[in-house]
């Protein structure tokens, strides 16, 4: 079991850490005018866009991945295989 526990707190951290990051990213670049993107052959909209759907893609990643960890794995150790 504390095992178990010790994989659900790495995984949090690491969400907490990487979550951070993104919204640090998001930050600047809501922040950044349009003109600088611009001038540095860069598009605002495409890094936005793209940045907001892998947080999308990675949020449902850790909903799935702390569901597996929290209700699947105790389930699995728990289940005899029928031979």
């Amino acid at each position: 079991m504390v095992g178990h526990a010790l994989i659900i707190v790495f995984v949090v951290i690491l969400a907490g850490a990487e979550i951070s990051v993104f919204v640090l990213a998001l930050v600047d670049m809501i922040r950044t005018p349009k003109a600088r993107f611009v001038a540095a052959g860069r598009s605002k909209g495409a890094w936005l866009g793209g940045l907001i759907a892998l947080l999308l893609i990675n949020v449902v990643g850790l909903v799935f991945g702390l569901y597996y960890l929290i209700k699947v794995r105790p389930e699995l150790k728990n289940a005899s295989p029928q031979n």
